[in-house]
């Protein structure tokens, strides 16, 4: 049967996974193996930088695709030879149907928004930065980083339990690529 059914392979698979992983469940490292642990993987408990953002979305559905390129290339001479993104975008661009809040934002709350592309081009920008136009669906976008908040570094004792939770996954993890 476990040859012939991919469904009881599965569950002999997942039997064996648990049996292998099931001793490292409740394990109880020691403050200097979690503290250490936790140094050598800071990274994965920081929180990302906040962003504050502005754009000229220039649409090409009310002109070509070249037109709507050469107005979006027309908001970044603009934008960089400082005049403001208000009156660059009210010359220049087109509504986009998305008012981007006037705060700082995440970047995950920026990919909801403005869509992936735009979110990991803002995360390589620094503050001031004006970006080349960005193809999106239905035009361009121009972006300005107006701001970077960069985060506090974590903490193990404010975030000691998904420590201790990630601790516990890697050794059944590494457990099981030994197995």
């Amino acid at each position: 049967l476990a040859n012939r059914d991919p469904r009881i392979r599965g569950d002999l698979v997942q039997g064996v996974i648990s049996s292998v992983v099931a001793p490292y469940e409740d394990a109880q490292p020691g403050e200097t193996d979690l503290r250490e642990f936790f140094d050598k993987n800071r990274d994965l408990f920081a929180n990302p930088p906040r962003l504050r953002v502005a754009q000229v979305f220039v649409s090409s559905h009310r002109r070509s695709a070249e037109q709507a390129l050469a107005r979006a290339g027309q908001a970044v001479a603009r934008l960089q030879d400082g005049e403001r993104v208000e009156e660059v975008a009210a010359s220049l661009g087109d509504p986009s149907g998305l008012v981007l809040p006037d705060a700082f934002l995440m970047p995950a709350k920026l990919r909801d928004y403005l869509g992936p592309t735009s979110a990991r081009t803002l995360l390589g920008m620094e503050p001031g930065a004006i970006s080349e136009p960005v193809r999106v669906s239905g035009g361009y976008r121009v972006l300005v980083l107006l701001g970077r908040e960069e985060p506090r570094p974590p903490s193990l004792d404010g975030l000691r339990d998904e420590v201790l939770a990630t601790y516990r996954r890697r050794l059944g993890e590494e457990a099981l690529e030994r197995y």
